[in-house]
C-alpha cells in the first residue's frame, strides 16, 4: 500500500507527513482556494478541507461520523468501504493528535464541480533507482458531496503486494525475545538523512521487557505508534508484525551502526546516534 487517502501509505504512516510542503499551502494560499466558485461549490470545498484536516491529518477519527455518510463509499482498494471500514481502518494507524488551522500536506490546489471536490498535492517518494534519494509527483483525491457530507472517495491507489501479508501471517504474532547483548545491540535512534525529509526524522529501536518495538517519529509524524519485532528472517534481519522488515548493519568491530527499515515497498535507511 503506497497511500490511503495519502496518510496511510504504510502501517507505519511514513508517506503522509514527510512530504515537505513546495507550492501553495500557506494560509492564504488555502483560503484561497475555498473561496472560489458558488455558494454551494465553497460549501463543499470547504467540508472537504475540514474532514482533511480534523480527521485525516490530526487522526481525529470519531469525527468521521461528522463528516461522513453511513453508506460512504471507498474506492480505494485497501480500505473497505462503508463508514464504520473507514473508522476501524484509520483507528488502527493513527492517533488524535492538535489540529492545525490549514492543511499541512504540501496542498496544490482545490478543484469543484458538481458534487465533486478534488483535493491535489505534490506526492513526495523515495527513488527506487537511487537509494537515499526522493523524487516529486502528485497524488489526487476524489470526494463525492451528498446533502452536506462526504459520500464517496475515490484515489489512484493500488492494491498492496500480498506477498508481505503472506510473510506476516506465517511468523507468529508475539514479541520475539532478546537476550541483553542483543537488545543493547539494537536499541537506539537511527537518524535517516534523506533529500526533502524533516532533520529530525528517525527510526527508533526501544527496548521492552526482553523484545524490541520499531519506531517511526519526527516532525509532522509524532510517533508511528510501534511495530513490535516478532521473527528472525536472515543475518541481523528480522520481520516486524505488520510485516516490514529491519535490517541490521554491523561495522567492522561488530558494532551495530546503520538499520535498513523496508516498508509497503520503500527503503529507509537510518545511521545509529553516536553515544
Amino acid at each position: 500500500m503506497h497511500h490511503c487517502f495519502r496518510l496511510a501509505a504504510t502501517a507505519l504512516a511514513l508517506q503522509f507527513a514527510l512530504t515537505i510542503p513546495a507550492h501553495a499551502d500557506t494560509k492564504a494560499d488555502q483560503q484561497h482556494m475555498l473561496s472560489t466558485g458558488s455558494p454551494a461549490l465553497k460549501a463543499n470545498k470547504k467540508l472537504v478541507y475540514d474532514f482533511w484536516r480534523e480527521v485525516l491529518e490530526a487522526g481525529h477519527v470519531d469525527l468521521a461520523n461528522k463528516y461522513l455518510t453511513p453508506g460512504y463509499i471507498q474506492h480505494n482498494p485497501n480500505v473497505a468501504t462503508g463508514r464504520d471500514g473507514f473508522i476501524d481502518f484509520f483507528s488502527k494507524i493513527t492517533k488524535p493528535h492538535a489540529i492545525a488551522p490549514i492543511i499541512q500536506q504540501p496542498l496544490i490546489n482545490i478543484v469543484a464541480e458538481g458534487d465533486i471536490v478534488v483535493l491535489s498535492f505534490v506526492d513526495s517518494r523515495v527513488d527506487p533507482n537511487n537509494p537515499g534519494k526522493m523524487y516529486t509527483t502528485t497524488w489526487f483525491d476524489m470526494f463525492r458531496v451528498q446533502n452536506g457530507m462526504i459520500a464517496e472517495h475515490w484515489d489512484p491507489a493500488q492494491i498492496e503486494a500480498q506477498n508481505k501479508d503472506k510473510v506476516a501471517q506465517a511468523v507468529p504474532k508475539d514479541p520475539m525475545h532478546f537476550d541483553d547483548a542483543d537488545r543493547q545491540q539494537f536499541a537506539g535512534h537511527y537518524a535517516v538523512k534523506m533529500d526533502n525529509f524533516p532533520a529530525d526524522f528517525a527510526i527508533v529501536m526501544s527496548e521492552k521487557d526482553d523484545h524490541l518495538i520499531a519506531d517511526v517519529a519526527g516532525t509532522g509524524v509524532g510517533s508511528s505508534g510501534g511495530d513490535i519485532v516478532v521473527a528472525k528472517t536472515g543475518d541481523d534481519l528480522y520481520q516486524l508484525a505488520s510485516g516490514d522488515t529491519v535490517q541490521f548493519a554491523r561495522s567492522s568491530d561488530g558494532k551495530v551502526f546503520k538499520i535498513t527499515l523496508s516498508s509497503s515497498g520503500q527503503t529507509f535507511v537510518g545511521v545509529k546516534a553516536v553515544k
